[in-house]
């Protein structure tokens, strides 16, 4: 149990996802959330592997007491346009 509270903002992985975590320690959060991608797009790149441990490893990242993962705005799973519908479903399991 911690006596911390936690306070967040929402963080840029622009760099790498592992900056996420600098940037919120860098302001003094004990939480962030971050993109996974940009927030207006449908599709990105997948994480290479050293950008995933990169984040896993991180030194800062026991400094946060909680880490969460925002997808996109776009994806809509109750779409009545079935190739928004089809986006918004592909867009969420990469995601």
């Amino acid at each position: 149990m911690t006596d911390r509270i936690l306070l967040g903002a929402h963080m840029s992985i622009g760099g790498g996802v592992h900056t996420a975590i600098e940037r919120g320690c860098s302001i003094k959060c004990t939480a962030i959330q971050m993109f996974v991608k940009n927030n207006m797009q449908w599709f990105a790149r997948p994480l290479a592997h050293e950008e995933i441990r990169a984040f896993l490893e991180h030194r800062q990242r026991g400094q946060l007491l909680s880490i969460f993962a925002h997808t996109n705005y776009l994806i809509n799973l109750a779409a009545t346009n079935p190739i928004f519908l089809e986006n918004s479903i592909r867009a969420l399991s990469e995601d």
